[in-house]
C-alpha cells in the first residue's frame, strides 16, 4: 500500500516535470552541464524502473486474481485488493495507458491483463472523466483508437476474444458520451472509413453502433435533464453529419445475407433500433423501404425487418400530416395485406404488431385532424379547414382498411398474435364511440360490422387452450392470463359503449352454442358463459334487469342444469357455472323447482371438487346465493332446508373434527374462509329469513349451534390434548369460535327470540377463553364474538361478562389495548345501567394498565 501511494505521488510529480527541456536553475544555484546530464539520466532510469516495477506487480496481481497463476486464498485476496486499489486510484488511468504500451491487444498471454486495463480505463471515465486533464483525454482517445485498429488489423498470431472487442467498444462509447461532438467531431468519419477496410472493420463498426444505442441513445436507462439534453445534441449532430452514411452501411450489410447471415442479422437489428429516431428524409426515401421489404423475404431477417417498419410507424411526429405521409410512403398496408400465410408464429406476431401500430397511429391522426378542422371552422379559415378534412378523411380510410387486416390476423391460431391486436381494437371502439357521440349519430354499417367482428374475436380467443396447465403455470400460461384480462376489458368496453348493438349479437351467438353444447369444446362453452357473466357488469341498471329476466339467461341456465355440463370436471367451467347461478339468481323465480334443486346439487358437487379454487368459489357463491335470493325462491327451498343443513354439516364436519396434529390439515378439503361462508349460510337457513315457522327456526338453530358448541366443549375439556401444544390448540379454538360467530351473524336481528341457545353458546365461548386468555387468536376471536352478542342481546348477555372483562383487562397489552377498550366502550354505550357493575370493579385496573402500556412506548407520537 505504501509502495503504491509512493508510486502514485511519484507519477503525479513526474507528469508535471518538464523532462523534454533544460531543467535550468535549481534552488537558485547554477549547475554545470555534466551535473545536469547526470541527474537527468538518474531520473529517467529511476522513473522507468519504478513504472516497470509497478507494471510487473500489477501484471502479477491480475494473473493471480484471474486464477491463471496458482496461489493460495490469502495471496489471491491480496492480489484482488491490489487490483481494486489501482483501479479506484485517481491516477489509475495513467498506469492503464502505460500498460497498454507494454501489453498490446492480441497477445494471447496477456488477455486477462488487457481486460483489466480496459476495466481501469472504463472506471476512470465513468467516475471522473471531466477531472482528467485535456492532454490525458487526448492520450486516452489515441490509445483507444489504436486498440480499435489492433482489432481491425491484427498482427499475425494475434488472439482477440469477442469480449475484448466489446470492452473496447464500451470504453470508446463511454469517451464518446463526453467528447462527441465538441472534442471528438471526426469520430464517425474515422469509424466509417475503417468500416470500408474489410469485414473486421465492418464487424467492429457494428459492435460500436450497438453499444452507442445501448449506452447513449436507448431508453432503458434513467436520465437526468442534462443527460437528455446532451444525448439530443449527439443525435442532432449525427443527423446533420453522418447518420445517412451509417444507415447506408447497415443497409449494405443486410444485403450480405447470403454470404454473411449472422452479420446481416446484427445489421438489421441495429437498423431496427436506429429507425426510431433517424432523419425523416432517410425514412421516406424509396430505397429505405425497398431494402426493408427485400429483407422480409429472408427468414433470418424478416422479423427484425418488420420490427424496423414498426419503429418507423410508431415514432413520434408532432405533425399528423407528416405521420400520414410516412404511412402512405411506406406502403405498409399493402405489405400487411400481402402477408397471407405467415411462415412462423414469430413473423405473424411482428406483422400483427405492425398493423396494430398503423391503425392506432391513423386513429390518432384522424382525431387530431378532426380537432384541427373544428378549430379552423370556428376561426373561419376555409383553406386550413379543407386541408384538415382531407387528411382526416385519408386517416379514416387508412384505419378502416387497416381494421380489415387486423381482423384477418385475429384469425391466426396463436393467442400471442391476437394479443398484439388488442390495442388497435380498443382504439377503434373508442374512436367510433367518440365520433358517434360528438356527431349525434349511430355507427355506420361498416363500423357496426367491424364491432361485431371484434366481439367474435374476444369470445373465440378467450377460450383456454387445451394444453393449458392450471396446476403448474409456465410463462405461456401466465401470458395467456394477461391476454384474457385484456380481452375481458375489450369486451366490457364494447358492451358499455354499444350495448344495443353488442348484446343482441352476443346473445344470438350464445344461443347457437347452447343449442348443441356437445358440438363444441368445453373451453369454447366456458368462454361464452364467462362473457355472459361479464356482460352484466358494464350495462345500465335497466339493461341489467332486462338481461336477468330475459329468455337468454333462462335458456342458458336451464341447459346447464339439465345437462352433463354442470357435472363436467373442468375447473374453469365449474367456476363459471357457479358464478352464473349466483349472478342470475332471479332465474329461479320462475324456474321449476327441480332446477333449483339441481343448482343446490351443483354447489354440493363443486364443494368436493379436486381443485381448491373451485371448492372456495362454490362455498362463497353458495353463501351469496342464500343471502340474495327473494322470498319467493325461499319458499321453493323450504322443503329442502333440512337436507341443505345436513349437506353443510357434512362439509364442515372434517374441519371441525380435526385433532391437534397439523398433519390433519392435509385431509381437510375446505379452508377456514370456506367454512365460515358455509356457517353463515347455515345461520341464514336457521333464521326466520328462511320463512320457517318460529318453533322450527328455534329447533334448527339450537340443533346446529349445539353441534358447533359440543365440538368446542370436547376440545376444551380434553386438557391433556390441548396442553401438549397450546399454540396449536389456541388456533383450533379460535377457528371454532369464528365459526360460531359466522353462524350467529344472520340471527342477531331476532336474537331475543333465540335467547336460550345463544346464551348457551356464549357460556361455552367465554369458558374456553378463560382457559387461554393470553392466546392472541383466541382473544381476537372471542372479542369479535362478544361484540356481536352485546349488539344483539345487550342487557341479557352483559351480566355474563363480568369475569371475562376482568380477564381481558388483566391481559391487556400494546397489541390488543384498542380492541379491548372498544368492547368496554360498547358495553357502556349499549347497557349504561349495567356498566357500573361490569366496568366499575376493573376501572382502576384499566387505568393502571393504560399507564403500563403507555410507558412501553419509546416516542410520544406512538
Amino acid at each position: 500500500g505504501r509502495f503504491l501511494l509512493g508510486v502514485r505521488a511519484f507519477s503525479v510529480a513526474l507528469s508535471r516535470l518538464p523532462l523534454g527541456s533544460n531543467l535550468g536553475r535549481i534552488r537558485g544555484r547554477k549547475k554545470n552541464l555534466a551535473e545536469e546530464t547526470t541527474k537527468k539520466v538518474r531520473v529517467y532510469h529511476s522513473t522507468a524502473d519504478m513504472q516497470q516495477s509497478q507494471a510487473e506487480r500489477v501484471q502479477q496481481a491480475v494473473a493471480i486474481a484471474a486464477g491463471t497463476v496458482p496461489a493460495d486464498n490469502e495471496t489471491r485476496a491480496r492480489a484482488v485488493q491490489m487490483c481494486q486499489q489501482v483501479k479506484e486510484s485517481p491516477d489509475g488511468w495513467r498506469l492503464a495507458l502505460s500498460l497498454f504500451s507494454r501489453y498490446p491487444i492480441g497477445n494471447p498471454k496477456s488477455v486477462q491483463l488487457v481486460l483489466y486495463i480496459l476495466e481501469v480505463l472504463l472506471y476512470a471515465i465513468r467516475k471522473g472523466y471531466p477531472r482528467i486533464p485535456p492532454e490525458g483525454k487526448r492520450e486516452i482517445r489515441r490509445v483507444i483508437v489504436q486498440a480499435t485498429d489492433s482489432i481491425i488489423s491484427p498482427k499475425e498470431g494475434s488472439v482477440i476474444p469477442n469480449f475484448i472487442k466489446t470492452k473496447v467498444a464500451v470504453v470508446t462509447v463511454s469517451i464518446l458520451r463526453y467528447d462527441y461532438p465538441d472534442q471528438w467531431p471526426d469520430f464517425f468519419d474515422m469509424m466509417l472509413k475503417r468500416a470500408q477496410s474489410g469485414m473486421r472493420g465492418l464487424e467492429m463498426f457494428l459492435v460500436l453502433l450497438h453499444v452507442i444505442d445501448d449506452d447513449i441513445i436507448g431508453f432503458d436507462h434513467r436520465r437526468t435533464k442534462e443527460e437528455v439534453k446532451h444525448i439530443n445534441k449527439i443525435k442532432d449532430h449525427m443527423k446533420k453529419t453522418c447518420i445517412t452514411k451509417v444507415v447506408q452501411v447497415l443497409i449494405r450489410v443486410t444485403g450480405m445475407v447470403e454470404k454473411h447471415p449472422n452479420l446481416a442479422k446484427r445489421a438489421m437489428k441495429l437498423l431496427k433500433e436506429y429507425s426510431a429516431w433517424i432523419s425523416f428524409n432517410i425514412v421516406t426515401s424509396g430505397t429505405f423501404f425497398q431494402h426493408i421489404y427485400s429483407a422480409t423475404t429472408h427468414k433470418i431477417l424478416q422479423n427484425d425487418a418488420v420490427d424496423a417498419l414498426n419503429e418507423v410507424i410508431r415514432r413520434r411526429a408532432a405533425d399528423p400530416v407528416k405521420k400520414m405521409h410516412i404511412i402512405n410512403a411506406s406502403k405498409v398496408l399493402e405489405f400487411c395485406q400481402s402477408v397471407k400465410n405467415p411462415p412462423t408464429e414469430e413473423f405473424a406476431e411482428c406483422c400483427a404488431a405492425l398493423i396494430d401500430s398503423v391503425v392506432t397511429e391513423a386513429i390518432g391522426c384522424q382525431r387530431s385532424m378532426a380537432t384541427a378542422a373544428r378549430q379552423a371552422m370556428i376561426m373561419g379559415e376555409e383553406e386550413k379547414f379543407q386541408r384538415a378534412k382531407q387528411v382526416e378523411k385519408a386517416a379514416m380510410q387508412c384505419y378502416m382498411s387497416g381494421m380489415q387486416i387486423v381482423l384477418r390476423f385475429g384469425t391466426y391460431p396463436s393467442f400471442k398474435v391476437a394479443f398484439e391486436l388488442v390495442d388497435s381494437m380498443k382504439h377503434f371502439i373508442e374512436s367510433v364511440h367518440h365520433s358517434c357521440r360528438h356527431s349525434s349519430r349511430n355507427p355506420t354499417q361498416d363500423e357496426e360490422k367491424i364491432l361485431g367482428s371484434i366481439l367474435y374475436f374476444t369470445i373465440d380467443k378467450a377460450a383456454y387452450p387445451s394444453s393449458y396447465d392450471f396446476s403448474n403455470q409456465m410463462e405461456d400460461e401466465q401470458l395467456f392470463d394477461q391476454f384474457r384480462v385484456a380481452v375481458e376489458k375489450l369486451f366490457k368496453k364494447l358492451a358499455a359503449n354499444f350495448p344495443r348493438i353488442i348484446a343482441p349479437i352476443f346473445i344470438k351467438r350464445l344461443m347457437q352454442v347452447m343449442a348443441n353444447p356437445g358440438s363444441v369444446s368445453h373451453q369454447k362453452v366456458e368462454s361464452h358463459l364467462w362473457f355472459l357473466y361479464r356482460l352484466f357488469e358494464p350495462l345500465s341498471t335497466q339493461d341489467k334487469e332486462s338481461l336477468r329476466k330475459g329468455p337468454a339467461v333462462a335458456k342458458v341456465l336451464t341447459t346447464l342444469l339439465s345437462s352433463s355440463l354442470s357435472k363436467h370436471p373442468s375447473q374453469t367451467l365449474n367456476i363459471t357455472i357457479l358464478n352464473l347461478i349466483q349472478r342470475y339468481w332471479t332465474y329461479f323465480e320462475k324456474a321449476p323447482t327441480p332446477m333449483l334443486k339441481e343448482a343446490m346439487m351443483t354447489f354440493d358437487r363443486s364443494m368436493g371438487h379436486r381443485v381448491d379454487a373451485v371448492r372456495a368459489r362454490a362455498c362463497y357463491q353458495f353463501f351469496r346465493f342464500t343471502q340474495l335470493i327473494s322470498a319467493n325462491i325461499r319458499k321453493k327451498l323450504l322443503p329442502h332446508v333440512p337436507d341443505l343443513l345436513v349437506m353443510i354439516q357434512k362439509k364442515i364436519g372434517p374441519f371441525l373434527n380435526r385433532g391437534l396434529n397439523t398433519g390433519d390439515d392435509a385431509k381437510v378439503g375446505l379452508q377456514l374462509n370456506d367454512i365460515l361462508y358455509l356457517c353463515e349460510a347455515m345461520g341464514i337457513f336457521c333464521s326466520s329469513k328462511s320463512l320457517q315457522p318460529k318453533d322450527t327456526v328455534l329447533n334448527l338453530f339450537a340443533r346446529s349451534s349445539g353441534t358447533l358448541r359440543s365440538v368446542l366443549l370436547q376440545l376444551g375439556n380434553n386438557k391433556a390434548l390441548w396442553q401438549s401444544d397450546k399454540q396449536l390448540a389456541g388456533e383450533r379454538f379460535s377457528e371454532i369460535i369464528n365459526m360460531i360467530t359466522s353462524f350467529t351473524k344472520p340471527v342477531i336481528p331476532e336474537a331475543k327470540r333465540l335467547q336460550a341457545p345463544l346464551v348457551e353458546s356464549l357460556k361455552t365461548v367465554i369458558g374456553v377463553f378463560s382457559c387461554m386468555p393470553d392466546h392472541k387468536s383466541v382473544r381476537h376471536a372471542t372479542i369479535l364474538y362478544l361484540h356481536l352478542m352485546v349488539s344483539g342481546l345487550k342487557e341479557i348477555v352483559v351480566p355474563h361478562l363480568k369475569q371475562t372483562v376482568v380477564l381481558l383487562v388483566k391481559t391487556m397489552n400494546v397489541e390488543n389495548i384498542k380492541q379491548t377498550c372498544d368492547l368496554i366502550n360498547q358495553i357502556m354505550d349499549q347497557t349504561p345501567e349495567l356498566s357500573p357493575s361490569i366496568v366499575g370493579p376493573v376501572f382502576s385496573l384499566v387505568v393502571e394498565q393504560f399507564h403500563r402500556v403507555l410507558g412501553s412506548f419509546k416516542f410520544i407520537d406512538d
